[in-house]
């Protein structure tokens, strides 16, 4: 708010006065009779005249409070908006296009806190603005505005702009008192209400209504409604709100409020002049009056004339609203036919598939959205057609037998005759063993062994009987060792045992290197048939299981597609290229040789057929339902 605009009274500022008396200038007096301010405002309380003249004598009256520029009301019309309008104000006050702006949003907070409130007015005047809210029942809601000097005492100002405005709100009060045709205003009102809740588009809309109508109808700041839903009952509005915030605290507390009033099923009261042992089941009333900051709570059961239960609305204001006698009269009577409205709008507004099917033909009246949405049902049916699952997985070709050619006894190998890789028969010779410390050892047991049978016949020439014996023992350990010589001789060569591929093995070993007994020195696999290893991924292998078919492209070879069998599916799974998968063996015929161990490729295994949609999106569902449902 950056600008004040200058409007002149009829009456010029000055001393308290009812009528046209000379005035001195605003915040003059050095002193102020407070005396004389109250017996002005009864004077005006006590005067026979229309409202706009005594309107006028009120602002006349606190156009004398010290440091005080001007005053005027700003007031609320039925679509919630704060106007100041030119016949309502008196001295310098706030443009009216000011309050489509910051200055309606203070107004209404003022209205909904109940309370006096200070602001700084910014821009070129230094001024400060005080805000007094006026809520009568059966009235339009109103903010008392007073601008006074940047340099006023606040305390001061403030407590004449309350007597002011306890003024105005007495002599409205006693306005509305003194018209005996309330109830008929009343009743014109509910009539009025629940025809326009009839015509509303849908029930959201007729609740938001209710609460706006009826708040600004009994000058009761915040206002709020329960809709039933099914067993539980759902705040649906609050007065000034548009959309409701379900975390903020004071939804919260208005829906335990609904609750705790659903759970009374009769009209609650609570207020800070009553003690809480009245009534039982407040409390959440009285924690609602202390987050709302607010002086009274009224909780009023929602009920058709037919005895259907539909919900709760509760009221948060003052004192002097709540505990009105034609307050709650005009609840008794107003509230079942509310009921029987919103139930009416509940019934006519169609359910989802109602609005669904209506959206979905006024969709097709259009060309465009009618080619969309004959796209999206043809996808839609594609989706369910069955189409074979697939697996895809990585295929290593592994020998199907393996045998092992290990060193017979411990020694040298003379030369190796193949490498990895080379094929071989069964008995070719792969590697040979040096012989030559074996030869040396048999022709030295040889030797051994003749030089002991010449001792033993000497020995028996010589009539020496154990001599004799032992030269033959002797005899008999050499020619043992002479037989282990010459097998070991024969043992030189180290054969192939089966046919097949030279797996491991190198001729590095043909440099006299040394070996133990039982070393392997190679390893030899079959390659006829081959065995072809799948790594199949975890979370396939419940779609795998043998006999299902397999197709397999080996690198080097993916023109010519290899067509298997899955043999049996190993049910211990392992580590293969840092994933967790379980293998699937494939037995294919490789006659031709082609294929060789180490060899890779990829595999295509075809399992059970399923819609298409499942195979597009099985995996993501499996992997949302893990993580989120329990």
């Amino acid at each position: 708010m950056s600008t004040l605009s200058n409007q002149n009274s009829n009456q010029p500022p000055g001393e308290f006065a009812t009528g046209n008396r000379a005035a001195a200038t605003p915040g003059a007096p050095s002193s102020f009779d407070h005396s004389k301010f109250n017996e002005s405002l009864l004077k005006v309380i006590a005067m026979s005249a229309d409202e706009e003249t005594i309107r006028r004598e009120f602002r006349n009256v606190g156009i004398g409070i010290p440091k005080t520029l001007g005053i005027g009301h700003a007031v609320q019309d039925s679509s919630g908006n704060w106007d100041l309008k030119p016949n309502h104000s008196t001295g310098r006050c706030p443009r009216r296009n000011d309050f489509s702006n910051e200055l309606g949003q203070q107004c209404q907070a003022v209205f909904q806190r109940n309370s006096i409130q200070i602001r700084k007015l910014v821009g070129d005047l230094n001024a400060t603005l005080f805000l007094a809210p006026i809520s009568v029942f059966a009235e339009d809601p109103e903010v008392l505005v007073v601008v006074s000097a940047n340099d006023c005492d606040n305390f001061q100002v403030r407590q004449q702009v309350e007597m002011l405005s306890s003024a105005i709100q007495v002599w409205k009060q006693t306005l509305v008192a003194r018209s005996g045709d309330w109830k008929l205003a009343s009743l014109a009102a509910i009539i009025d209400l629940s025809t326009r809740i009839e015509g509303a588009e849908n029930l959201d809309v007729a609740v938001r209504l209710v609460v706006n109508e009826m708040s600004r109808y009994i000058g009761c700041p915040n206002v709020a409604l329960g809709w039933k839903e099914g067993r539980q009952t759902r705040l649906r509005a609050i007065a000034g709100e548009s959309t409701i915030t379900e975390k903020a605290e004071v939804v919260q507390t208005l829906q335990q409020t609904i609750n705790e009033s659903q759970v009374r099923r009769s009209p609650g009261h609570w207020s800070y002049k009553k003690t809480d042992d009245g009534e039982p089941l407040l409390l959440i009333h009285k924690h609602l009056a202390h987050v709302l900051e607010t002086e009274s709570i009224v909780s009023w059961p929602l009920e058709t004339t037919y005895g259907r239960k539909v919900g709760s609305w509760i009221f948060a204001g003052p004192e002097s609203i709540l505990e009105a006698d034609r307050f709650k009269r005009l609840l008794t009577v107003a509230s079942p036919r509310i009921a029987n409205a919103l139930a009416l709008v509940e019934r006519s507004t169609p359910s989802r598939i109602t609005q669904w099917t209506d959206r979905l033909k006024s969709l097709m009246t259009d060309g465009t959205a009618r080619i969309v949405f004959y796209s999206i049902l043809a996808v839609m049916v594609f989706l369910f057609v069955p189409v074979t699952y697939h697996v895809r997985c990585r295929a290593v070709a592994q020998p199907e037998v393996r045998r092992f050619a290990v060193a017979p006894f411990e020694g040298q190998i003379e030369v190796g005759l193949v490498r990895p890789g080379d094929v071989v028969a069964k008995g070719q010779v792969l590697a040979r063993l040096d012989g030559r410390n074996i030869r040396w050892q048999l022709s030295s047991a040889s030797a051994e062994r003749e030089q002991a049978a010449r001792k033993r016949e000497i020995e028996l020439a010589a009539q020496n009987v154990s001599e004799a014996m032992l030269a033959e023992l002797d005899a008999d350990k050499f020619s043992a060792q002479e037989s282990i010589l010459k097998s070991k001789l024969e043992q030189l060569e180290v054969k192939s045992p089966i046919d097949g591929v030279v797996l491991s093995g190198s001729l590095d070993r043909a440099e006299a290197a040394s070996v133990f007994v039982g070393e392997t020195l190679f390893e030899v696999g079959t390659i006829q048939p081959l065995k072809i290893e799948l790594s199949v991924p975890a979370d396939d292998v419940g779609q795998v299981r043998a006999g299902q078919s397999v197709w397999i492209w080996m690198e080097g070879r993916e023109s010519q597609a290899i067509r298997g069998t899955v043999s049996l599916v190993r049910p211990v799974s392992e580590t293969r290229m840092a994933r967790n998968v379980f293998v699937a063996e494939v037995i294919v015929d490789n006659s031709d040789q082609t294929l060789r161990p180490g060899m890779v490729g990829s595999a295509r295994i075809d399992c059970d057929r399923h819609t298409l949609g499942w195979n597009l999106f099985h995996k993501p569902w499996n992997f949302i339902y893990s993580q989120f449902v329990w």
